[in-house]
């Protein structure tokens, strides 16, 4: 008998400890539904998030101009990401000197689009990024200049800087 207890009690002792507790949020919103209220009028929980905006730039890495061509296509800028819709990137495009690596003598250029027109900004709202604008970015250098560069290696940078507005 006193096998049978104890194995019913160790039996109990197994089930009480499968017992997994259900907790709850303490939040709780609480209505009274009052004769002739519908059901769906006070039966339900308000869920909110906010995304915040984000993007990337994309712009050409490295760039070999080959001497005597004007104008040079150097690879395309883009920004992908997800923008309220009030919102935009402005960016704004830097030149450094294009420079000879042995004498310093500069080389002027531009950088430009692919209608040559001069690109020293770029604007870019959320309707551009959702629909993947693309921008080519070319470098013009004049014939005269080419013609009056010094013999050498010549290096330089452009520079993208961008700034979300609101």
């Amino acid at each position: 008998m006193k096998n049978k207890v104890i194995t019913g009690l160790l039996g109990f002792l197994v089930v009480l400890g499968m017992a997994t507790p259900a907790l709850a949020d303490t939040a709780v919103n609480t209505k009274t539904i009052n004769e002739g209220q519908r059901n769906d009028q006070i039966n339900s929980t308000i869920v909110s998030t906010d995304v915040n905006s984000s993007f990337t730039m994309s712009i050409p890495a490295t760039a070999t101009l080959t001497y005597g061509v004007e104008d040079s296509n150097i690879g395309n800028f883009s920004v992908y990401g997800n923008l309220k819709t009030n919102q935009s990137v402005s960016v704004t495009i830097n030149k450094g000197d294009f420079k000879n690596v042995n004498d310093n003598s500069v080389l002027p250029y531009k950088v430009t689009d692919e209608k040559n027109k001069d690109l020293t900004n770029l604007n870019y709202t959320a309707d551009d990024i959702a629909s993947k604008t693309v921008t080519p970015i070319n470098v013009h250098i004049d014939r005269t200049a080419w013609q009056l560069a010094h013999a050498g290696k010549y290096q330089g940078s452009i520079q993208f800087d961008a700034t979300l507005n609101n």
